[in-house]
C-alpha cells in the first residue's frame, strides 16, 4: 500500500493558525487587563464577553456548514452570503435585546453597565463574532485563508495597544476595547469577501438549500461549542466575578494548549490518504496530550503569579487540576471527532452534552466556592465524557 498521504490543505493550516492567533489575542488581552485593573472589573467584563459568545453560538444557526457546501457545489452567490450575514446579525441583536432586558445583575449595574449599554455591547460583540466566523470560514473556501490570520493578528495588536495605553479601565471600557478592533476588522473584511463570490446573480434556491442544511446541523454544532463557552460563564455566575475571572483566564490557557492537540487530531482524522493512515496520525497526536497537560499544569501556576496576588489566592490550587483535566478532555475530543467521521453525530453530541449537563448540574446544586473543587468536577465530567464517547465494539471497524 502506498505510504503517501494527501497534502494537508493550505487553507486548513491557515485556519488553524488563525484559531491559535485568536486564542492568543484573548489570553494576552486579559493578561494585560489583569495587571492594570481590579480582579472584580476583569470578572464583570469577562461575563459580558462570555454572554455575547453564548448569544452568538445560539444565533449563528450553523451557517458556515451550509455556505461551504453551497460553494463546493456550484459557487456562492452574494445574495446567499448577505442573507446568512443578515440573519446571523439580526438574530444576535434580537437575542442581545432580550438578554439585556431580563438580565438583572445588580453588581454589573453598580459597575456602571446600564441595560442600554449592555445591549449595545452584547449586540456588537455577538454580531461581530457571527459575521467574522463566516468570513474566516469562507476565506478557506476561496483559498485565501491567510485573510483570517491577518485579521486576527490585526485584532490582537490593536487590542493590546489600546488596553496597555488607556489610563482608567472600567468594566465598560474593557468590553469596548475588546469589541472595537473585532467590529472594525469585520466591517472591513466583509465587502472584500462579497467581492470574491463567483455568482453575482440572485440564487434563492441556493440560499434556501444552504439555510436548510445549516439549520439541520445547527443543534449538533451548538452542543459542541457549548462546553467551551457555557462552562466558564456558569462558573462565573456561581462563584462570583473575582473567582470567575481566575477560572476564565485559566480556561483560556487550557483551550489554547488543547488547540494544538485538537488541530493535530482534526488534520489527522480529516485529511489522511486512508482511514488507517488518518487514524494512525490522529492516534500519534494523542501523545501530545501528556506533554500539553504538564505544560498547562506548570504554566497555569506561573500565569496566576504573573496576573497578580488575587489570582494566586484563588487559582494556585486549581491550575494544576485544570491542566490534568486536559487529558480526559483531549480524549473526549478525539473520540468525538472519530464518531463524527463515522457518521455517529448523535452519540458524539450526547457525550459532549453529558459533560456540560453534569458540570452545570453539579455547579448549580453544590455551588462550590473553591476553584479547585470546580476543576476537580471538570476532570471527572471530562473523564465520564471520554468513556461515553468511546466507540462501541461493533463500530470499531467503521471508525478505525
Amino acid at each position: 500500500m502506498s505510504r503517501h498521504r494527501r497534502p494537508i490543505p493550505q487553507g486548513v493550516a491557515w485556519l488553524t493558525i488563525a484559531g491559535l492567533v485568536g486564542a492568543a489575542s484573548s489570553f494576552f488581552f486579559w493578561l494585560i487587563a489583569a495587571r492594570r485593573t481590579t480582579i472584580e472589573t476583569v470578572g464583570h467584563a469577562t461575563v459580558v464577553v462570555l454572554v455575547a459568545s453564548v448569544v452568538n453560538a445560539v444565533t449563528s444557526f450553523g451557517f458556515t456548514v451550509g455556505l461551504l457546501r453551497a460553494k463546493a457545489k456550484s459557487g456562492l452567490s452574494q445574495y446567499t452570503v448577505v442573507v446568512a450575514s443578515v440573519m446571523s446579525l439580526g438574530g444576535s441583536l434580537i437575542a442581545s435585546a432580550m438578554t439585556s432586558a431580563v438580565w438583572a445583575d445588580s453588581s454589573l449595574q453598580a459597575a456602571g453597565m446600564s441595560r442600554l449599554l449592555l445591549f449595545l455591547y452584547l449586540g456588537g460583540l455577538s454580531g461581530s463574532l457571527a459575521v467574522s466566523t463566516l468570513i474566516d470560514t469562507l476565506a478557506v473556501g476561496y483559498d485565501v485563508a491567510m485573510l483570517a490570520v491577518l485579521r486576527n493578528g490585526a485584532v490582537l495588536v490593536v487590542r493590546l495597544l489600546i488596553v496597555a495605553l488607556v489610563p482608567d479601565i472600567t468594566v465598560g471600557g474593557l468590553v469596548f476595547v475588546f469589541l472595537i478592533p473585532l467590529l472594525f476588522s469585520t466591517v472591513v473584511s466583509l465587502p472584500w469577501l462579497l467581492s470574491r463570490a463567483t455568482l453575482q446573480q440572485t440564487d434563492r434556491q441556493q440560499t434556501f438549500s444552504a439555510l436548510r442544511e445549516s439549520i439541520l446541523a445547527w443543534p449538533t454544532s451548538l452542543i459542541f461549542s457549548g462546553l467551551s463557552l457555557a462552562l466558564p460563564l456558569v462558573v462565573a455566575l456561581v462563584v462570583g466575578p473575582a473567582r470567575g475571572a481566575v477560572f476564565y483566564l485559566l480556561w483560556n490557557i487550557a483551550l489554547m494548549s488543547n488547540s494544538l492537540v485538537g488541530a493535530a487530531t482534526s488534520l489527522g482524522l480529516g485529511h489522511g490518504h486512508s482511514d488507517v493512515e488518518a487514524d494512525g496520525l490522529s492516534r500519534r497526536s494523542q501523545g501530545l496530550l501528556l506533554v500539553v497537560s504538564l505544560m498547562m499544569s506548570v504554566g497555569g501556576v506561573i500565569a496566576v503569579y504573573v496576573f497578580g496576588s488575587d489570582y494566586v489566592r484563588f487559582g494556585r490550587n486549581a491550575a494544576p487540576l485544570i491542566g490534568l483535566g486536559l487529558i480526559p478532555y483531549g480524549y473526549l475530543q478525539y473520540h468525538v471527532l472519530r464518531l463524527r467521521r463515522a457518521g455517529q453525530h448523535g452519540r458524539a453530541a450526547f457525550a459532549t452534552g453529558a459533560v456540560l449537563f453534569v458540570m452545570i448540574t453539579a455547579l448549580t446544586s453544590y455551588r462550590p466556592q473553591s476553584l479547585a473543587v470546580v476543576a476537580f468536577m471538570w476532570c471527572g465530567a471530562s473523564l465520564a465524557g471520554a468513556v461515553l464517547s468511546r466507540p462501541r465494539r461493533e463500530h470499531k471497524s467503521a471508525i478505525a
